[in-house]
Parts: C-alpha cells; structure tokens; sequence
C-alpha cells in the first residue's frame, strides 16, 4: 500500500512540473481587470481564494480530490483609505529571505498576481460587518506578530498557522465556525495527519461566493 501511495506522489509531482510553465503562462492581464472590478464590492474580512501554479498548489489541489478548485485562501483587510490587502499566511512568497514562510499582509492586486493564480473567487461569511471586519483584525494581528507559516499543518498548533487556518480561526474567535467537522485524514508522503482544505471553507452554509474568474 505505501508503495502505491508513493508512485502517486511521484506521479502527481511529475504531473505537475511538467504543467507549471504552461499554467503560468495562462495567466494573464484579464486577472487585474477581474481585481479591479471587484474590488469595489469588498469588505474587511471577505475570503479570498486562488488555485496557484505552484507545485505546492498542485499538491493541494491533487490531495484535496476532485472538489478542491482552490489551493490557498486570505483574508480581505480594507483600510480606512479604501485600500484593500489580503492577509495570508504563505511559504515562499516574501520579497526577501527574512519575509517569506510567515503571515503576510498584501494588496488584493498581489495575492491574485501575474503568475500566482489560474483561478480566482472572493466569498463572504454570512455575519454582520462588524464580525467580519473584527475577523479581518484578528488576521492582521497574526501578521503584526509575524507569526510563521506552518509546514507541517497542525491543526491544533496555534503558533505557526497555514492558510485555511488563519482565516477560519479568525472566525472562530468572534464565534464563527467556517469548518465544523470537515476534516480530511491524509496518508502520503509529505502529508500524514488531518487536514483542512480550502474546499472546506468554501463548502460551509455560512458562505456564498461573490465573484469569480
């Protein structure tokens, strides 16, 4: 059995590298027209969500199943001068050493970046403005405090935090619960534990997409 798992992880790497340059590719300045547009609809604490071109994205989508669409999500953080960011935490993305595997704090523009995403969607939780707004704080918060990116996924460890993580605890601490109990058990290589996937937000009744692209 852990023979089999471990030539379909091979398989799906191979896979991968070989799409990557033609995924990338793909992306294009239809992504910014997309960010322009929506970008007057937002509020602090909306979702959002992108399927990357990454290895890493690919392994997500692949260990996610056929319902996963998307690979990483952030959290909207609208300022008081109408400049709108996503916070997220994410490995490999700083513009320095010292800036990368961590919660970052982005503008909308870069989270959906040439080159970052083949697909896009933003989603709003069905609570009040203030819930949400207090949600998208208590993201920012994590990246105030420069809290790390968590490669090994733990759950229940708090100090580190990957991307699902961080947006749905956000919720969770103003009484929100985006996950439940979907939670998928994973045993292959590089992946061996329980696990939440973007698709689990997604699939939550107290969300609704409002665009996509």
């Amino acid at each position: 059995m852990m023979e089999c798992r471990l030539v379909l992880f091979i398989l799906i790497l191979f896979e991968t590298i070989v799409s990557c340059d033609s995924k990338q590719r793909e992306v294009g300045n239809g992504c910014d027209v997309w960010v322009d547009s929506v970008s007057g609809l937002l509020r602090s604490g909306d979702i959002c969500m992108r399927r990357g071109t990454g290895i890493a994205s690919h392994v997500v989508v692949h260990c996610g199943g056929k319902s996963e669409d998307f690979s990483h999500c952030g959290i909207v953080v609208k300022e008081a001068d109408g400049n709108i960011y996503v916070c997220h935490a994410v490995p490999d993305e700083g513009e320095s050493p010292d800036d990368s595997d961590r919660v970052r704090l982005v503008p909308i523009s870069d989270f959906y970046g040439k080159g970052k995403a083949v697909r896009g969607a933003v989603f709003r939780v069905a609570c009040s403005d203030s819930i949400a707004g207090a949600a998208a704080l208590a993201a920012k918060e994590k990246w105030r405090l420069n809290v790390a990116f968590d490669h090994a996924y733990k759950w229940d460890d708090t100090t580190r935090l990957y991307c699902t993580q961080l947006v749905a605890m956000a919720y969770m601490r103003y009484g929100v619960d985006l996950v439940e109990t979907r939670c998928r058990s994973l045993n292959v290589p590089g992946f061996c534990g329980d696990y939440v996937f973007p698709s689990d937000i997604v699939r939550s009744r107290l969300v609704e997409m409002m665009a996509e692209y």
